[in-house]
């Protein structure tokens, strides 16, 4: 269970970096833990069951009141799909 929540998280914090990164951090080596925290956040609610509305709200809020930076809802979107997939991943293999 441990282990599978794990593989979860660093998928999430993968997804982020890579598909998400509205700070453009992606390629600096430096800056791979910069979602960390966000991550844990999504997780939580992929675990609770949150939807894609749900996470492309918080995505944007982040982009918008945390980061103070322009949204990107196209993205949001696709982001978020992505992470509902590993969600429901997650509760097929239970």
């Amino acid at each position: 269970m441990a282990e599978d929540l794990l593989k979860v998280e660093k998928a999430v914090r993968d997804i982020l970096l890579n598909d998400w990164d509205p700070i453009g951090v992606k390629n600096n080596p430096n800056a791979k833990a910069e979602y960390d925290g966000y991550a844990l956040r999504v997780t939580g609610m992929l675990l609770n069951g949150s939807d894609e509305s749900k996470l492309t709200e918080y995505l944007n809020k982040v982009v918008s009141e945390d980061l103070e930076l322009p949204v990107n809802e196209a993205v949001a979107k696709v982001v978020a799909k992505k992470l509902v997939a590993l969600g429901l991943e997650q509760q097929q293999k239970k």
